[in-house]
Parts: C-alpha cells; structure tokens; sequence
C-alpha cells in the first residue's frame, strides 16, 4: 500500500488504487495532454489532504448501501469516482475509476474478492 500522513489521519492507497491512478494518468497523457493528466493528479492529492481533516465527508457508496454495506464511503472529482473506507485514523482508498463504469461487478470484483 502506498501511504500518506496529513494532521494525524494516514491514507493509504491498495496496490489496486495504485494501479488504477497509474493507468488513468497514462490514458490522459496517451489520449490527451500531460498537463491535463498532472492536473487531475493534483486534484486527486488535493482530495485525499482533505480527507485527512475531513474523513466522512464522502457519500456511502450506493450500490453498496442497497446491499446493506455501509462501510465504504466514495467522492467524486469528475469524471472519476474514489471508493474509500475510514478505520480509526486510516483511509484507505480502495478504488478510483472512471465513473461511467458500470460499478456492481467491478466492486464485487474489488472489493468482495480482496
């Protein structure tokens, strides 16, 4: 897991979250501009900071929550969606993805199989 410390919360990314921001970062850079593809990076480091002050802030994922699984809470900075869960003063970032996925069969996939 990659890991970050920020006023006593500590986010860590799985090897699965990891990947994902690499290939979306590569897909930018590929389809677009690096530029465009450092942009996203900064705001998705500007989204964990402010995780670390505000850990709940996030929505309860709901395809999860029609499941009864309310653990797992997720934001948004578009077009991507971040899957994250806040145990003690860990978030651990799950998943990120590109938010017109279809979502059920990636999160069993992810998150049930893990």
């Amino acid at each position: 897991m990659a890991e970050a410390e920020f006023d006593g919360n500590t986010v860590l990314l799985t090897a699965g979250a990891v990947l994902d921001l690499r290939a979306i970062y590569e897909r930018i850079c590929k389809h677009d501009r690096v530029a465009k593809a450092n942009s996203m990076l900064a705001h998705f480091v500007a989204l964990t900071d402010n995780l670390t002050q505000f850990p709940l802030t996030g929505f309860v994922v709901p395809e999860l929550r029609d499941l009864g699984v309310t653990q797992y809470r997720e934001l948004f900075f578009k077009p991507y969606r971040m899957l994250y869960r806040v145990t003690g003063t860990e978030i651990v970032i799950y998943l990120i993805t590109d938010s017109r996925r279809e979502m059920q069969s990636l999160l069993e996939r992810r998150l049930f199989e893990a």
